[in-house]
């Protein structure tokens, strides 16, 4: 028996004393031993002997140490993560097995939903698949979106004042979506593909809070870290790198596929000539007139999603009589709600044809990204607060040339394709909340304020709001 072998069957065994219950345990010690992806096995070699070396005074054995006190902190921190994901696998087992929360008040229930990005058409989604008549009202669709442009890595981030829990229990919900829809037959039309993921590290940072939803994560051993300071930005150096899988989800793809599901659904959506000043607008008949169908998109019926839900009854109008609405309109909140806390957060990227790029590669510290989609790779980017300008910067771009194509140096080679820059809707904590008796008249939930992680966090935040909206409905 090799060392890999009998490493996994030693692990295997104690956690599957300790964890008899949770089949998770047992197969992430068993998939990270025996390391199906390739740096792994050396990794686990290279924590038990590269330390020694910590002693030498060169860059190389800073970075060594570095590795070694990542791999002792990722240890420390596998142990509680497992043993966090089975609570929650069994909590999330036993909700289901006592039918979990009664969403039956919406079936029938004429919903708006304000907002056609991703958070809007995910909640739309949410509520037709549980009988609920849906109209989405939007100023803009598609291609006309912050979401269309954006690169589609799932990964969750400290959101301002938003707690840690509430981003991984939506992150988590969404990448459980993600990964459903990457087996069926519509991951092609709706963007979504497996990626490996290098994270580099200009500062110690240690693993992720959710670590535990994703596969194969583990640090990089220290002789990856040396490979890419051999070619590093000049002065800053790698001390710290993770790899694991992730999934991309490409935003003008899904937002697509969303329309569309939504369509076959019995959803319809109104285009507004201009936003929306005030909720009041929503029930106004005179508004309500100057809204037009958005013409159905291609026929493609996607399939994932469907069988298990029947096509809720479709709306009529306008005049629209609603029942309740959601408030999913991004950054136009600031304007609707009166919202002071919402403020534009610029992003700016290049997008390159480089099909030999097929990882991606994140170095938050420097505020650079690399993310391989269909047809191009995402170059970026900037986090610019209070700034909206929607014009392309010299400066930005050839900050974003620099840092990448130093992380990878083939990127040099690569073709510019285009540059794109949206506006975030940042605000100090994402907000989904329902408001019983607001001023308008109709029960309202909001879900709003996502910044940049709206691919990330869509799915799992619009369970949160059909839920609320369900229990204010009953109420």
């Amino acid at each position: 028996m090799s060392w890999a072998a009998r490493q996994c069957a030693r692990h295997t065994a104690q956690h599957a004393a300790k964890q008899p219950a949770c089949p998770w345990a047992v197969r992430t010690a068993r998939t990270t031993l025996l390391a199906q992806h390739g740096p792994h096995v050396h990794q686990v070699r290279s924590m038990q002997h590269e330390p020694r070396l910590q002693h030498g005074s060169d860059a190389r054995g800073t970075v060594i140490a570095a590795s070694a006190r990542a791999g002792a902190a990722w240890g420390q921190a596998t142990t509680s993560q497992q043993q966090a994901r089975c609570v929650r696998t069994g909590a999330t087992t036993a909700a289901a097995a006592a039918g979990g929360p009664d969403l039956s008040r919406l079936r029938g229930a004429h919903v708006a939903v304000l907002g056609g990005g991703v958070i809007g058409l995910a909640t739309a989604v949410r509520l037709l698949q549980h009988g609920a008549a849906v109209t989405v009202v939007a100023h803009k669709l598609g291609g006309d979106t912050t979401t269309a442009g954006a690169a589609g890595l799932w990964g969750p981030y400290k959101l301002s004042e938003t707690s840690e829990e509430d981003v991984n229990r939506w992150a988590g919900a969404t990448y459980r979506h993600l990964t459903d829809l990457l087996h069926t037959a519509d991951a092609v039309p709706a963007g979504v593909a497996q990626v490996p993921v290098h994270w580099l590290h200009t500062e110690l940072h240690g693993p992720q809070p959710w670590m535990h939803l994703v596969d194969h994560y583990a640090p990089l051993p220290a002789h990856q870290l040396a490979r890419y300071n051999a070619h590093g930005l000049p002065g800053t150096p790698w001390v710290e790198g993770w790899y694991h899988e992730s999934l991309i989800c490409e935003g003008a793809l899904y937002l697509q596929w969303l329309q569309q599901v939504l369509e076959v659904l019995g959803g319809i959506i109104m285009v507004t000539p201009a936003p929306l000043a005030s909720l009041s607008d929503v029930t106004d008949p005179k508004h309500q007139a100057t809204w037009t169908l958005a013409p159905p998109l291609p026929a493609s019926a996607p399939r994932a999603l469907l069988p298990a839900h029947p096509a809720a009854p479709r709306p009529r109008g306008p005049p629209f009589a609603f029942d309740a609405l959601v408030n999913c309109a991004g950054l136009g909140a600031a304007q609707l709600v009166g919202d002071g806390r919402m403020k534009p957060i610029r992003g700016q990227v290049l997008r390159v044809e480089a099909p030999w790029v097929t990882a991606a590669y994140m170095a938050p510290e420097l505020g650079l990204y690399i993310i391989p989609n269909r047809s191009t790779v995402v170059l970026g980017g900037t986090a610019q607060e209070g700034d909206w300008s929607t014009d392309a910067s010299e400066q930005d771009r050839a900050r974003i040339w620099a840092g990448c194509t130093a992380m990878v140096p083939s990127l040099a080679r690569a073709k510019v394709v285009r540059d794109w820059v949206g506006l975030r809707p940042g605000r100090s904590a994402v907000r989904v909340e329902a408001e019983r008796a607001p001023a308008h008249g109709l029960p309202t939930v909001h879900n709003y304020g996502h910044g940049g992680a709206g691919l990330t966090l869509a799915w799992g935040c619009a369970e949160d709001s059909i839920r609320l909206l369900s229990d204010i409905l009953s109420h």
